[in-house]
């Protein structure tokens, strides 16, 4: 299908703009199962001043409410199983499939 193809600059979005393809996110999957280590996502988090809590968690492990309460912070990390991970984009929308080992 090749690259997807847009302007470098739109004059009617905000000043700062990024684009992100569907090979970025796959380079980072294949990179992260290969170094086989777990990948921190409350430590990338923390970085841009966001917090990960049970509230969010709750969405997901209801009962981690119970145990531990609201609004405490939570570490999470994934680690990419032997199986392939992959992300797509096309015009009806975004899928990701991806094979994670999450320690929460």
């Amino acid at each position: 299908m090749g690259p997807a193809k847009f302007p470098l600059r739109n004059p009617d979005w905000k000043t700062l703009q990024a684009y992100l393809t569907d090979d970025t996110v796959n380079s980072f999957f294949m990179a992260a199962k290969a170094s086989g280590k777990p990948v921190d996502i409350s430590g990338a988090a923390a970085k841009l001043n966001y917090t990960i809590t049970t509230d969010q968690v709750a969405v997901v492990v209801p009962l981690i409410l119970t145990k531990y309460g609201s609004g405490k912070a939570v570490s999470v990390a994934v680690t990419f199983e032997n199986s392939l991970s992959y992300f797509t984009i096309a015009h009806t929308g975004a899928n990701v499939t991806a094979n994670v080992f999450v320690d929460i």
